[in-house]
């Protein structure tokens, strides 16, 4: 090649790489200005496509923080999570304080879910929002979606309505600490007689729960895992009988969980 030519081509190989560099800083000042955020999941090559993605936002092991981490807890939620201080796993005298149910003990995660009300500071009825307000709790944790949404609502829907209990709870306490707990499995008996809620299910909206959590950067705990046999369902261990609900031992091994994946 004469050396006129291979300059001209020199030359022109340049100019290309600069406009090539060019064009990748202006998306990346684009991407900057409009306030895109970086993909928060990463694949994992040995997971089906349908759970193909663990969130940065779940809480991986910590040391034990104890039971005054778990006093700082409100949670907010529906049956599964309402019998709490019944069964004795938190202080019955915190219960109106710390777990915030609908006031038949149900939280149906639908169009309505922040305007249910909740019973707060002695059996008072609150909205969520409004309880938050008044009680502006250190770390909430969120536990819905068994309840007129795994097995009724499609991803759209089921985000929808989550993401407005959400917003209702940080607009009237914006310092809170905001959990979203995975909704619990469920036994092998209870999916042969209720085959709209399966556990295949419930693991799909776990999954849109965690990337709720990774869009709106809050944190979610993987606390199904810990109730769940080998076989994927509900552990007999945690079953109170109805294949649905958790007995005392199921639910201290959640506050377990909670106590060691914590917040900080």
């Amino acid at each position: 090649m004469k050396k006129q030519t291979f300059n001209k081509f020199a030359k022109l190989l340049s100019t290309a790489v600069l406009l090539i560099a060019a064009v990748c800083l202006i998306a990346i000042i684009t991407l900057c200005v409009n306030g895109a955020k970086p993909n928060v999941f990463v694949k994992s090559p040995s997971m089906s496509d349908d759970s193909a993605y663990i969130g940065l936002s779940r809480l991986g092991r910590t040391p034990d923080y104890g039971q005054n981490y778990i006093d700082k807890i409100v949670f907010i939620g529906d049956t599964t999570i309402s019998p709490l201080a019944q069964i004795g796993a938190i202080d019955a005298a915190l219960g109106d304080l710390q777990i915030w149910s609908g006031t038949d003990g149900s939280l149906p995660l639908d169009y309505s879910i922040d305007k249910a009300e909740v019973l707060h500071l002695q059996s008072n009825s609150f909205t969520a929002g409004e309880a938050a307000a008044n009680k502006k709790p250190e770390y909430i944790v969120i536990t819905v979606g068994i309840e007129n949404g795994v097995a009724y609502c499609g991803e759209d829907k089921f985000k929808s309505y989550y993401s407005k209990l959400i917003e209702a709870l940080e607009e009237a306490s914006p310092a809170s600490k905001i959990i979203l707990q995975s909704v619990f499995p469920v036994s092998e008996e209870y999916e042969e007689k209720h085959p709209s809620l399966t556990n295949d299910k419930i693991t799909r909206a776990n999954l849109w729960i965690e990337e709720l959590a990774s869009e709106k950067d809050l944190k979610y705990l993987d606390t199904s895992s810990a109730l769940k046999s080998d076989s994927g369902a509900l552990d007999k261990a945690y079953d109170s009988g109805d294949g649905l609900h958790l007995n005392q031992s199921g639910y201290l091994s959640m506050l377990e969980y909670i106590r060691t994946h914590g917040y900080r």
